[in-house]
């Protein structure tokens, strides 16, 4: 009998336990849904939300995204292609930039009225040291009278690309003068006009910088024809005024040199923002339709990386000051100024001065050889600007053909005797003896007739 109670309360108490879980099931059920699908599970349902549950998709998304946003970019840098200047047939043999060693630059901006008629406006320097991390910028006044090296007279930087002893070959003259000026082989040149620099550098941030003076020259205007002027103080010069605010000589030489080297600083400085980031392709396109230069597309972007990464406390400023000049008669509507090349030299110093030579400390003799009056002091020169420590200067008995080089020890010297290999360029010749005079130097420079080739 007790059995069988027993039996009864175990039967109803387990029968009370599936109707709860039952109970519980239906509950599940009504909250869910009718088929038992979860909320994730009708959410997946929704063509939309779905698609944050496939990862592979969200990635194709992306790089698809990614692909349109640098595809300009792309293009644009297979397609850039720098272009020489017309009467530029390019050097044989021109040696690579390595992006490490120093490369100065001829920048060149001109007024021109025709094919014919192409006057220098502007003329400077562009030294970039890549290893000190440092951009120099150093203006020259383009009212100097030079002596031009291939046609054997003086001409006026100015004017020298409308002279008529120099058609077909005018880069090479310019280029050429200006070495012979500042004594320093110049690696590459950038040249453009007005038109051009406007066109560029509308591109770029526009540049703000302080002004010591009110600038209010009544020739200069903007590229819409507007008359521009400028109070001292802070002061921001927008793109259309770029070329106005370079070309103002309200008060003299020294002014417009200083003013047009701070401008450039500052300019230099703003490379790194986001509206350059961001115009890059249009930039790129601007400068092969509107600049000339025999900077290669390789050297052109490496040079582009250095400057990305200039501050501007790493940038040396200088100019050819008045001090430096002699004032001749004029015989037109510009001034002329005969150069003081000592003055001159000391003015680009902080510039021109390779330190990294200089610690080198080379004892260098230059002798000559080439039968040309003077080439030893000149050559001399180059060399001393560039750092380099001349001991001894002086003829050499005879008439030579090639310029040779004597050093015992050329691995001692890297940075000197590249600088040389840049002055003297390919001419030159290393000899497999040692120099037969008597001689104090560490490396003898006994320069031929191939130096004026």
């Amino acid at each position: 009998m007790l059995k069988k109670l027993k039996q009864k309360l175990t039967s109803s108490r387990n029968q009370i336990v599936r109707q709860s879980k039952r109970g519980r099931q239906k509950k599940s059920k009504s909250l869910t849904g009718k088929k038992g699908s979860t909320i994730s599970t009708r959410l997946r349902q929704n063509r939309i939300i779905s698609i944050i549950y496939k990862p592979k998709l969200i990635i194709a998304v992306f790089l698809l995204l990614l692909i349109l946003a640098f595809a300009p970019y792309v293009k644009a840098f297979y397609d850039f292609s720098p272009k020489r200047e017309v009467s530029d047939k390019g050097e044989p043999g021109q040696v690579e930039w390595n992006g490490v060693n120093r490369i100065i630059t001829l920048i060149v901006g001109i007024d021109q009225f025709s094919d014919e008629h192409r006057f220098v406006d502007a003329i400077g320097l562009l030294v970039v040291d890549p290893q000190r991390s440092e951009l120099g910028i150093f203006m020259i006044s383009p009212d100097i009278e030079v002596y031009v090296p291939g046609l054997n007279k003086n001409s006026n930087l100015r004017t020298i690309l409308n002279n008529k002893d120099s058609k077909g070959n005018e880069i090479e003259i310019l280029v050429r003068s200006v070495e012979s000026l500042m004594a320093v082989k110049i690696d590459r040149y950038l040249l453009t006009n007005t038109k051009g620099f406007s066109e560029v550098g509308r591109y770029f941030d526009p540049v703000s910088l302080d002004l010591r003076y009110d600038l209010n020259d009544e020739d200069v205007s903007d590229t819409k024809g507007r008359n521009i002027s400028w109070s001292k103080g802070r002061i921001t010069i927008y793109q259309d005024q770029f070329v106005g605010f370079l070309a103002a000589n309200e008060y003299g030489n020294d002014s417009q040199l200083a003013r047009q080297s701070r401008f450039l600083a500052e300019f230099a400085a703003n490379l790194d923002s986001l509206r350059t980031l961001a115009n890059i392709p249009q930039i790129l396109q601007a400068i092969e339709d509107n600049v000339y230069t025999n900077i290669s597309k390789n050297e052109f972007f490496t040079l582009a990386r250095h400057l990305w990464a200039i501050r501007r406390d790493q940038v040396k400023l200088a100019y050819t000051q008045s001090a430096s000049l002699l004032p001749l008669e004029s015989k037109g509507l510009y001034s002329r100024y005969s150069p003081l090349t000592e003055s001159i030299d000391r003015d680009m110093s902080s510039i021109m001065f390779n330190f990294n030579l200089a610690k080198e400390q080379a004892r260098i003799e230059v002798f000559n050889a080439s039968g040309i009056r003077g080439m030893a002091n000149s050559r001399a020169r180059w060399i001393t600007n560039s750092g380099g420590r001349v001991v001894q200067i002086g003829n050499a008995r005879n008439i030579t053909e090639q310029t040779t080089v004597y050093v015992a020890n050329p691995e001692k010297y890297p940075v000197t005797i590249f600088e040389i290999e840049r002055i003297f360029g390919k001419n030159l010749v290393y000899a497999t003896s040692p120099y037969e005079e008597k001689h104090i130097g560490d490396i003898i420079i006994v320069i031929g007739e191939s130096v004026v080739r």
